[in-house]
């Protein structure tokens, strides 16, 4: 609220209450339409551009109006999020993963197990990336397994990249050694 407070101050002291309250709004308005606009995701680097201050940017945070995902990285908690929220918080998150394995087969319901994590894959070389929210285990396919059967899905929470059953299938198969070892340990 600093920083309406200083706007205010620079418009005029002659300001009506109602006026006031038009001014901070329409500033709220504004960062609610950038979320909107990227299916309640934003960059920090687009609010930048509108002109919103990173005060303004902190203070919804501590509102919590806003939260982050990650570094340059927040959502909109009011969004109407659907089931698929968490996947595409990934996808936003890292713009090369997929939704893979134990996830995917959770998704295309081969499987009644529920994994307390999101299983992604990224190409081999691919630099370490790490979520708070929601908990990731990466996997580093090489380019010739991770570029086939990419589908995109396109849900209320945004766009989500997930491999198709059939590759999904596949990978089980050819990580069955350490999915076996993963769901002892979680049983």
């Amino acid at each position: 609220m600093d920083d309406i407070k200083i706007i205010l101050s620079r418009v005029g002291p002659g300001l009506s209450e109602e006026d006031k309250s038009k001014i901070i709004s329409l500033l709220s308005e504004k960062i609610i339409k950038i979320f909107e606009k990227n299916k309640g995701y934003a960059r920090m680097v687009e609010m930048k551009k509108a002109n919103i201050h990173t005060r303004r940017i902190a203070n919804a945070v501590e509102k919590g109006v806003i939260e982050k995902i990650k570094p340059g990285l927040d959502k909109l908690k009011d969004y109407p999020w659907d089931e698929h929220s968490s996947f595409a918080e990934v996808n936003h998150a890292h713009t090369k993963a997929v939704i893979c394995l134990t996830s995917a087969a959770e998704y295309y319901e081969l499987t009644t197990f529920n994994p307390s994590y999101i299983t992604v894959a990224v190409p081999h070389n691919t630099p370490r990336f790490k979520l708070d929210y929601p908990p990731i285990k990466v996997y580093y396919f090489a380019d010739s397994y991770y570029s086939q059967g990419i589908e995109i899905l396109k849900t209320k929470s945004g766009i989500v990249r997930i491999y198709n059953k059939e590759k999904t299938i596949g990978d089980l198969f050819r990580y069955i050694k350490r999915l076996v070892e993963i769901l002892q340990w979680n049983l």
